[in-house]
């Protein structure tokens, strides 16, 4: 529609003011009028795909950073298998926050190309190392509790002295 207008306006054009110039100038302008306009509205075409294009991207991006309800991951992790929690363990790299919808779509591809079996191999590599790539229960619950203790007896002192021990 805006094409049309400006493809509409430019065919009205009319370059005789030119003519004090040259004749030449205004043949030529006139025989190439069409493909100015065009031009014009393809430049514009252009500009307006990257301004839309910039700013999809910036909604998508700020929308990736978006952390679900916790009530609806409490529902979504328990369905997942559990090589697909291993997955999304993998995707979720700060741990320190909750997860996001991008760590959701991550999850989503790797699933799709293939990770599961690419994280099987790492972690037979990681065995043959000594090293395991996913922590054992055992292991967790070693981390919760020294967590809790840090927690809890982090502000004090136990560097006890002689003079600082009870005597009986």
């Amino acid at each position: 529609m805006v094409a049309q207008w400006i493809l509409a306006f430019g065919a009205k054009q009319d370059y005789a003011f030119l003519a004090s110039y040259s004749n030449q100038i205004v043949d030529y302008l006139n025989s190439i009028n069409k493909y100015i306009w065009w031009g014009l509205v393809l430049f514009g075409s252009v500009l307006l795909y990257f301004i839309l294009s910039g700013w999809i991207s910036s909604s998508l991006k700020k929308a990736s950073h978006i952390v679900p309800n916790q009530e609806v991951m409490e529902e979504l992790i328990p369905k997942l298998s559990k090589n697909a929690q291993h997955v999304l363990l993998w995707v979720w790299n700060d741990q320190r926050e909750p997860i996001t919808i991008q760590n959701l779509y991550d999850t989503r591809n790797q699933l799709r190309h293939d990770r599961i079996s690419r994280l099987a191999q790492i972690n037979r590599q990681r065995e043959l190392l000594g090293y395991s790539m996913l922590p054992t229960q055992a292991e967790k619950d070693n981390q919760r509790e020294l967590e809790k203790v840090e927690h809890v007896l982090g502000n004090i002192d136990l560097n006890l002295t002689k003079e600082d021990s009870p005597t009986h």
